[in-house]
This record gives C-alpha cells, sequence and structure tokens, in this order.
C-alpha cells in the first residue's frame, strides 16, 4: 500500500513549540540589489559538504546512508535524524520525529525526491514521522506502517529485501570498514592531565590514529572533557575504543580554541573535525554515548547482538550499528556528515548513491513485489519551510497542493553543469537542480541560463529588423 501524508501533528516532543521558519528575506534582498552577472567557472556545488551548524532550509545534498542500524530503530524523545536512514529490523517512535530533513544541523539533505527511510520490518508511530520534509521524501517499508506518515510517501508491503534494495547486506560493510580501521597503527596518545582526557597526534601524520579505553570517556559518575591536541587541520582522526563505553562526554575541543565544538561555540571546528572523525568500538556491543557534549565524529558498532544507545544533544557524523540502535533523550538529533576518511562512509553525490540497487517495482494488493518504487535519482529540492526543534510543523497540503496517491514516477537526476550564477546581493547560487537551489535566497540556475538565450533572441531581432529595411528599400 502507498500512504499519503495527512499532516504533520501539532503536539511537540518535550512540549517544545516550533515556530515558522519565515522566508522572503533572502528574495527580498536579491530583488532590491538587482542585477545579477553569469560566470563559467568549475562547478562549486553545495554536493557534499559540511557545513557548520545551522538551521533552516537544506544547503547540500547527500545520498549515502547517515544513520544504520542493522536491527530495530527505537525513538524516545529525540527529535530528528537528518541524512538517508536505513533500519534492518522496525523502526518505532512515540513522538514527532523527522527524517532526512533537519531544521537545525549540518543543512545538508538527501535528494529531493529520494528514499530517504528503509525499514526492513514493520513501521509503528507513523503518524508522528515526517519524511523530508519539503523535499517529497518516500520511505520504503518491508511491513506495515500503522498509519500515515506526518509528511513524505511510504510503499509499504515490499518484504525486506526489496525495502532495503543494495542496503540489505550493510553490515559487512560496516564490519569491514571497522576491521580496516583498528589495523591502523597507532600514532597519537591518550592522557588525562586532570582536565581533558587529550587525544594528542603526532602533528605530521595524515592519519592520527589514537588507541583508547572507552572506561576513560566517563561514566554515569564522572563526566569528561575531550580535548584533540597536536592533530593538523586536515588531519583524518580514528579512534579505535576497546572495553565497555559508557560515555560521559560534556564537551569536546580542540588545541588553541576558546569554546567547545558547539552550534554557538566552535562552529567551524565542529564542522571540521566532524566530517574527518571516527570513533570506532571495537569490543561492546551495547555501548551508550551520552554526555551534554555535541559529539563530533561518525560511531561504528560493528558487533551484532547488542542495543547501542545514542543520548547526547547532537551526534555529528555517520552512526551505523550492526545491532539494535535506541534515540533518546529530549531534542536529540543525528546531523548528516560523512566520515572522509572512508570510501563507504563519505558524501555521495545526486545520482552516484553506492550502492544504487533499487526495486523497480511497488505493492500492489497480493502481489507487494509488484509495484514501482521512487527511484533514487531524484530532481534537487525547492526552497521551503524546515522541521525542528524550533520550526513550526508544516501546515497539510491543500487539495491543490496534494501529491498524487502513486507511487512517484522516475525523474532523471540533473546533469551537472560549469555555470555559477553571481548574485548582486552576495554569494552564489551553484549549479545543483539548477543546480537544485536549496538554501534560501538562492537563484534557480534555469533562470541564468535564460540570459544567453535571450541575448541569442536580441540578435536575431536585429537582424530580422535590418532584414526588413532593406527589404523595404528595393520594393521602393
Amino acid at each position: 500500500m502507498i500512504h499519503r501524508p495527512q499532516g504533520r501533528p501539532a503536539d511537540r516532543t518535550e512540549g517544545a513549540t516550533r515556530r515558522r521558519v519565515v522566508r522572503g528575506t533572502a528574495a527580498l534582498a536579491l530583488a532590491s540589489a538587482g542585477a545579477f552577472a553569469v560566470a563559467t567557472t568549475a562547478s562549486a556545488t553545495e554536493t557534499c559538504t559540511a557545513p557548520e551548524l545551522s538551521t533552516g532550509t537544506p544547503v547540500g545534498v547527500d545520498d549515502a546512508v547517515n544513520v544504520y542500524a542493522a536491527g530495530d530503530l527505537t525513538v524516545r524523545g529525540a527529535a530528528e535524524a537528518e541524512g538517508v536512514v536505513v533500519v534492518g529490523g522496525s523502526f518505532t517512535v512515540g513522538a514527532h520525529y523527522d527524517v532526512g530533513v533537519a531544521g537545525a544541523g549540518s543543512l545538508v539533505a538527501p535528494s529531493k525526491g529520494s528514499v530517504m527511510l528503509r525499514v526492513g520490518d514493520d513501521v509503528s508511530g507513523a503518524p508522528f514521522v515526517a519524511v523530508g520534509h519539503g523535499l517529497d521524501g518516500q520511505a520504503t517499508v518491508g511491513g506495515t506502517v500503522d498509519g500515515t506518515l506526518a509528511e513524505g510517501t511510504a510503499h509499504d508491503g515490499l518484504g525486506r529485501s526489496a525495502a532495503l534494495g543494495a542496503y540489505t547486506d550493510l553490515t559487512s560493510t560496516l564490519q569491514s570498514e571497522s576491521q580496516r580501521l583498528a589495523g591502523e597503527p597507532t600514532t597519537g596518545t591518550v592522557t588525562d592531565d586532570g582536565t581533558f582526557l587529550v587525544l594528542r597526534g603526532d602533528g605530521t601524520s595524515s592519519t592520527q590514529v589514537f588507541a583508547l579505553d572507552g572506561g576513560k570517556l566517563g561514566s554515569a559518575a564522572k563526566s569528561v572533557s575531550v580535548k584533540f591536541v597536536d592533530v593538523q587541520e586536515r588531519a583524518t582522526v580514528v579512534v579505535n575504543v576497546t572495553g565497555d563505553v559508557r560515555t560521559n562526554v560534556n564537551g569536546m575541543w580542540r588545541e588553541g580554541a576558546a569554546h567547545a565544538f558547539d552550534q554557538n561555540g566552535d562552529r567551524a571546528g565542529l564542522a571540521s573535525y566532524a566530517s574527518r572523525t571516527v570513533w570506532n568500538v571495537l569490543d561492546d556491543a551495547s555501548p551508550d554515548v551520552a554526555g551534554s557534549a555535541q559529539w563530533v565524529g561518525s560511531v561504528l558498532v560493528p558487533k551484532s547482538g547488542g542495543t547501542t544507545t545514542v543520548e547526547v544533544p547532537g551526534l555529528n557524523g555517520r552512526t551505523w550499528v550492526a545491532g539494535d540502535l535506541v534515540h533518546t533523550g529530549g531534542g536529540a538529533e543525528f546531523h548528516a556528515y560523512p566520515f572522509t576518511g572512508s570510501d563507504a562512509l563519505t558524501c555521495t553525490t545526486p545520482g552516484t548513491t553506492t550502492p544504487t540497487e533499487t526495486p523497480s517495482t511497488t505493492p500492489t494488493g497480493t502481489t507487494p513485489t509488484e509495484a514501482v518504487v521512487p527511484t533514487e535519482q531524484p530532481t534537487q529540492p525547492t526552497e521551503t519551510d524546515t522541521p525542528s526543534s524550533d520550526v513550526s510543523p508544516a501546515p497539510t497540503p491543500t487539495s491543490d497542493e496534494a501529491v498524487d496517491a502513486t507511487a512517484p514516477a522516475e525523474v532523471a537526476s540533473p546533469s551537472p553543469t560549469d555555470t555559477t550564477v553571481v548574485l548582486a546581493a552576495g554569494g552564489t547560487a551553484t549549479p545543483s537542480d539548477a543546480s537544485g537551489a536549496q538554501g534560501e535566497g538562492v537563484l534557480a540556475e534555469t533562470g541564468a541560463n535564460l540570459v544567453p538565450f535571450a541575448v541569442a533572441a536580441g540578435v536575431l531581432v536585429a537582424a530580422g529588423a535590418t532584414l526588413l529595411v532593406l527589404r523595404r528599400r528595393r520594393t521602393a
């Protein structure tokens, strides 16, 4: 069956009030600025980028899996999972939860119209789940859906294999990557100086590798602060964590920074470390990632049979676990950041998702394997309001705005272009959906590309007028 959205619930987790993001400010500024120019340059799109934490509409595109649980995913009071989410088992939600698009995060979202949620078994609490707010998010479900999504379209009854597509064996990828990272030679040291748990690199290696006893990351009775020292700006950071992991981290820092990584603190440092750091949990199948910090870096849990619990305010990076996953804590969020030190965990651009296998049919009646499943190569997102703990829910679509109740047809992804639009108001619109301009105040490339045609049309009109004058002279 195909379930269409009926609008988003008014109640929000932890009683938080969401306000509507007011659009149009940038557009008005652009209109008052007047002219624009067209410049040709190497394609500088906002795909596969690692922006600072912010609020608003999507500014980038990433079609890779950000959150993966081989078993079940259970949400208890958390708010959002930005990016593509894949669940091998069941997906259970008890309060409003955004998937794919977050109103507060890296603001890097999957492609418009793509499958942003894949569930191998059943979905419970569907009326609380908003998939791809403003981007026509799709969900493929192997089992049943207990109602209608708050937003997005669910295609259920597909069977596990069809719902997960090429991600049915993602656990093997997780485990092989974890094993590879565990084999990296250690280059740094870990010490406790009384104020910080210091991860000190050698200052020169392109990959800084640390061996860390999980017990040093805190406990219910003791919180710690983590600081990275002697780690050069672009170095990959691998932390191989052994033993039991029950973290209680109240802050993560980089050397020389006045503030911890946070959306109101060291924002630039957070974005940088989030995209090049990984925590490889080698021994514990049921780690608890907790504390009050904005956690930076991906978390890998390759051992199956356990339950990983994430209860930090924000986990910034990939979260891939071979067992069950629990996302808990009022307003807790998964933020979409790639791990650039791994081909399997890095970002993928629209139309190049890896793996790329998608079922070609969607469910009908008693033969669920014979119905069209959404394409993974959609067009880029357009400007929309965004969900988050500080953004009000989207209104229920009117009859004129309602989406067709059939499964989406295949849509070719936009071709890359070397044209960048330079705005007189400041900034550039990069080629992604025209080149899919996703942020506020970005001029669509389709409009900019009319300029050469307008010039050509003017030349033709002038030539026509000249010929007409000559003809009249001859007849005279």
